[in-house]
């Protein structure tokens, strides 16, 4: 079932609870508590695709280069679990994951050697 989260609620709805996907973003400027902003936390204007809004739940502005929550519009994330996918921010392949681990690993044995 989808909740229409963003939207007025018709009918008699029961109590819910959600998932939100949510990334951490730098503010490019001044943000405020639920502005739609993009990936890269532009806010909406012209030329501007916004994927979600600035954390609803602070109580002041996001002053320009600190780090905020971006809560990412509901139902237009791909797959979740506790780990989740969305077109506007790419993911790393399991083979990448893998190598990367290698590679740690290898770093760790020569450190100690």
């Amino acid at each position: 079932m989808t909740l229409p989260i963003g939207r007025l609620i018709d009918g008699d709805e029961g109590r819910d609870a959600v998932h939100v996907a949510i990334a951490p973003t730098t503010a490019p400027c001044e943000l405020r508590p639920g502005q739609h902003v993009d990936p890269r936390g532009n806010p909406e204007g012209p030329g501007v695709v916004p994927v979600g809004i600035v954390d609803p739940f602070l109580r002041e502005p996001v002053p320009a280069g600190r780090r905020f929550w971006l809560f990412l519009y509901p139902n237009t994330v791909t797959t979740l679990r506790h780990e989740w996918s969305h077109p506007a921010y790419p993911t790393n392949s399991p083979a990448e994951v893998n190598q990367a681990i290698q590679d740690y690993l290898t770093q760790r044995k020569r450190a100690q050697a």
